[in-house]
């Protein structure tokens, strides 16, 4: 499947429609990215770039937390340090030399409990990339001061619930909970694809 790159996302008004309309992986294999959580954005899930995961040991990410109050949304990398604690803490492990009993190849991964196959092939890396998110989380970019991101609290106004998003030293935007995914997808996604 051919992927976008920024010019063609960032100019064709159609295809963000159509594809803000999708659930969250669909929107992450229209973009060549990897995507783990929720099918709604609004509960918590996180996009990445997997191409430098095995040369150069991580993966941009953007990643979005909300609690009943605010989203948080990280522009970041997912380090790949400590993988086989990362996978076990997920209750996760590489098969290694227990391939042959459970039907598998030394490099895949496997459930801890009942060696059950987690993944294979290149879904190992997904699975890698997942597991080192939900043990060390997304190192924000330095380019935004270094804190966790942009908070969007929820108000109400006249016209229904928005987000408020700040950047640093700029001025505040609200953002319909509707728009918020288009938002995402506009602000974080486009800088992590190919330009042409």
């Amino acid at each position: 499947m051919e992927t976008l790159t920024q010019s063609k996302l960032a100019f064709d008004g159609a295809t963000l429609r159509d594809l803000i309309d999708r659930p969250c992986w669909e929107i992450a294999e229209r973009l060549g990215l990897g995507y783990s959580g929720d099918s709604s954005l609004i509960h918590d899930g996180v996009f990445y770039d997997p191409s430098d995961w095995k040369e150069n040991g991580y993966a941009n990410a953007v990643s979005v937390q909300s609690d009943a109050a605010c989203v948080f949304i990280t522009s970041g990398q997912i380090h790949r340090l400590d993988v086989e604690n990362a996978l076990r803490s997920c209750g996760w492990r590489y098969a290694g030399g227990d391939a042959e009993r459970y039907d598998c190849e030394p490099g895949d991964v496997i459930c801890e409990h009942d060696g059950t196959l987690v993944a294979s092939g290149d879904g190992v890396i997904d699975c890698e990339i997942s597991a080192c998110e939900a043990y060390a989380g997304v190192e924000p970019d330095c380019d935004y001061g270094g804190t966790d991101d942009y908070v969007c609290p929820i108000v109400e106004t006249s016209s229904g619930e928005y987000f408020q998003f700040c950047e640093l030293n700029s001025s505040v935007q609200n953002i319909s909970l509707d728009c918020l995914e288009g938002f995402i997808v506009r602000k974080f996604l486009i800088r992590m694809l190919p330009q042409d």
